[in-house]
């Protein structure tokens, strides 16, 4: 729900209270790749690279042990694009 409503935030132009939501999703579920993505995006566009990287990298790695490998391309895409890999 936390990070469903982050993203709701974010798309608001609420960015502080979308990073509060984002936080507070990976603190109950430590293993919500989703969250980690949606806190990276945010990161970026705050233009804070290496918190977005390591968010995505954390996401990738999430994705790759859930057997998600759609969702694992479409991270690493991302990281590419940042020159992360």
């Amino acid at each position: 729900a936390y990070n469903n409503r982050g993203t709701l935030y974010y798309e608001q132009g609420k960015a502080d209270l979308a990073l509060s939501d984002f936080n507070q999703a990976i603190n109950i579920n430590p293993r919500l790749a989703p969250a980690y993505v949606n806190r990276g995006v945010l990161y970026y566009y705050r233009l804070e690279r290496e918190k977005a990287i390591r968010d995505l990298r954390q996401a990738a790695e999430l994705y790759r042990q859930q057997g998600n490998a759609a969702a694992y391309e479409k991270v690493m895409k991302l990281l590419r694009l940042l020159g992360a890999v």
